[in-house]
């Protein structure tokens, strides 16, 4: 299979381990046309101490399937330092994607984020969200809101138990938004715990805080950690 091109910058890096026990790395990758994830499965000892955070880099690669999803078989990847890419083409505004853009690629994720739970609640809960899609795409949460769901699905099975699972997912998706959700209560069970606890969200904030509190804190955390985040970020790009 031929090797494909492309210029990305890193938004994050990390050194993850293989069921065997080998070394892989896992990167997520942004250019003008889409965010994805990149594996470098080889090579590793080279490569940790190339890649790096906010790093821009010319990358060879092949297309693979991981986990349902199209993601880069890394080959080979080399820092774009200097001008030494200009000559072949490269400039800036190749790994920046615009932020209406960005936010409605996050939107697309979060609904394939919920839909593939094949659940008559959550596809519900994808309904309101697709109706009120111009005013979620107003605020500034599309991000941060996709983070806590990928960072919500790797802990999930560590400590939320499957009564409280749809609940964090719906909360973490409405939360900060002010949508009227009275249509999606009408297509819930009013004796679920689902339906109990978006009740008590709705009507009662300051009691849903004090029995759901670990969700709250949760939500709340990984909020501070992408505010923290997109600060330094910003940080790096000013330096440029």
């Amino acid at each position: 299979m031929s090797l494909k091109k492309n210029y990305y910058k890193c938004l994050s890096v990390t050194e993850n381990t293989k069921k065997n026990g080998d070394p892989y790395l896992f990167i997520r990758l942004e250019n003008k046309d889409s965010i994805v994830d990149g594996y470098i499965w080889d090579n590793i000892d080279i490569y940790k101490n190339v890649v790096s955070e906010d790093g821009i880099y010319a990358i060879k690669y092949q297309i693979d399937s991981f986990n349902k999803a199209s993601v880069l078989n890394i080959k080979n990847i080399s820092p774009v330092e200097g001008s030494r890419y200009k000559k072949y083409g490269y400039t800036k505004s190749m790994v920046t994607m615009s932020p209406s853009k960005k936010n409605n690629f996050y939107l697309s994720e979060i609904s394939k984020f919920i839909l593939s739970r094949e659940d008559k609640s959550l596809t519900a809960l994808n309904d309101l969200m697709i109706t009120n899609k111009r005013k979620i795409l107003s605020t500034k949460l599309v991000e941060s809101k996709y983070l806590t769901l990928k960072y919500f699905e790797m802990v999930e099975k560590t400590f939320i138990s499957k009564a409280d699972s749809k609940l964090f997912i719906h909360i973490i998706a409405l939360h900060g938004l002010r949508l009227d959700i009275n249509s999606l209560l009408e297509k819930l069970n009013a004796n679920t715990r689902l339906y109990q606890g978006l009740s008590l969200y709705v009507n009662n904030n300051k009691g849903f805080i004090k029995k759901y509190k670990f969700i709250v804190d949760f939500i709340d955390d990984n909020l501070k950690n992408y505010i923290n985040l997109k600060k330094e970020s910003n940080k790096n790009d000013g330096k440029e």
